[in-house]
């Protein structure tokens, strides 16, 4: 895969950075990833989180229930 498809794909996940525990934590998107066509992710990073956890989530269920 190229830059050129990523470019005319809408990404399909939301890659977010989560520090802290409830109800104090902290979500912060560092990134989308691509669906390919056999299933998996490319990951595109906006930044690399060197603490706390990163969360992949379906950017349909982005508003819903975050850890």
């Amino acid at each position: 895969m190229n830059d050129t498809n990523e470019i005319n794909r809408r990404p399909t996940h939301a890659i977010w950075q989560v520090t802290g525990e409830k109800p104090k934590s902290r979500w912060t998107q560092i990134g989308v990833a691509f669906t390919n066509r056999d299933g998996s992710l490319s990951l595109k990073f906006e930044a690399i989180p060197i603490t706390g956890r990163t969360m992949v989530r379906a950017i349909e269920d982005d508003a819903q229930g975050r850890d």
